[in-house]
């Protein structure tokens, strides 16, 4: 480094030293601080500082970034050139490891081991994958493995009954039941509804063998569910069918058709109601109630005591002349 040719201009040369140190420092702070894809700063082959030097000592403590030096060059003054590709840096990120110098710039590197301690599954800090759950198992916040409890046993809202004669379904993501049995009644597929629920004798399984009878882990009350009967079905199990112009009535003998083409619904003949349930031609003298009167039940969808009007949508007529079937005496 030059002398100084009196006191000031070593005060000058002195200052001008300082300052261009700091600013230096303040640069290679700035140039610190990466990213995780490890950009620093940018670099030139060669950058002049302005210092004057006679060796590369004298540019020792200009050091900007940590892939680039300072280093006197060919005018006596320190330049800033780029460290030997391949040296190690570090741009502080926490997830990559093995950085370094190309260009005057840190980076490149790759991701670190995993480490998942006592983790099963899930990722590790850094997202390296910890592992993979069975199937009907989830991970948990803490890298473990849990059972997917259901709570309706895989069944849907078309449910299934139990051997007791109960309907179970599921609603909502929770199981429900209807106690059949102790209303009187017992436990079937209901083609009018689609699903399992209340009937009356007949206890048939569902057209689609996918929605089995029997709800999981319940047994028939009997060994022999049909017993004495001749038609219909018990417990989901059919127990024989009947002749041609024959029904099965609800105690599992076959009779003759005396329904005809009436059904539940029903329909009215002035102060009567008249239905078929079970096989069984089935009247409500309306005369009875008040009002005395034979009409539609919009709320229930069949004909019943002390309403008025017919079927809006037409299709189910009010009229028992409309239907054929045996008038019981």
């Amino acid at each position: 480094m030059g002398l100084a040719n009196s006191p000031q201009e070593r005060v000058v040369s002195r200052l001008t030293l300082t300052l261009f140190s700091l600013v230096i420092a303040a640069g290679g702070a700035l140039g610190a601080c990466g990213d995780d894809k490890g950009a620093t700063s940018p670099t030139a082959a060669s950058i002049p500082l302005g210092v004057s030097c006679a060796s590369d000592a004298d540019c020792g403590d200009l050091q900007p970034t940590q892939c680039q030096q300072a280093a006197c060059g060919e005018a006596g003054v320190c330049v800033i050139t780029a460290v030997a590709d391949g040296t190690a840096c570090s741009t502080g990120a926490v997830c990559v490891e093995e950085q370094v110098c190309q260009g005057g710039t840190c980076g490149g590197g790759h991701a670190p081991a995993r480490d998942c301690g006592d983790k099963v599954c899930g990722t590790d800090a850094c997202g390296n994958s910890c592992g993979v759950c069975a199937a009907n198992f989830e991970c948990t916040a803490a890298g473990q493995c849990e059972e997917i409890v259901d709570p309706c046993m895989g069944l849907s809202f078309a449910g299934c009954c139990t051997g007791d004669g109960k309907a179970v379904w599921c609603d909502g993501g929770q199981l429900d039941e209807q106690d059949c049995a102790a209303a009187g009644g017992t436990c079937g597929w209901r083609d009018d509804v689609g699903y399992y629920y209340c009937t009356s004798g007949d206890e048939p399984p569902a057209p689609d063998a996918s929605l089995p009878y029997l709800c999981p882990d319940s047994e028939c009350a009997s060994a022999d569910p049909c017993g004495d009967r001749e038609c219909g079905h018990q417990c989901g199990l059919l127990c024989g069918t009947c002749g041609d112009g024959e029904v099965c009535r609800a105690d599992g003998t076959c009779g003759e058709d005396v329904c005809g083409d009436l059904t539940f619904t029903g329909c009215c003949r002035g102060t009567l109601s008249y239905y078929c349930k079970d096989g069984v031609v089935e009247v409500l003298d309306c005369s009875t109630v008040d009002p005395a009167s034979c009409g539609w039940d919009s709320a229930e969808g069949f004909y019943d005591c002390g309403l008025s009007g017919a079927d809006p949508s037409g299709t189910n007529p009010a009229d028992c002349d409309e239907y054929d079937f045996v008038v019981p005496k």
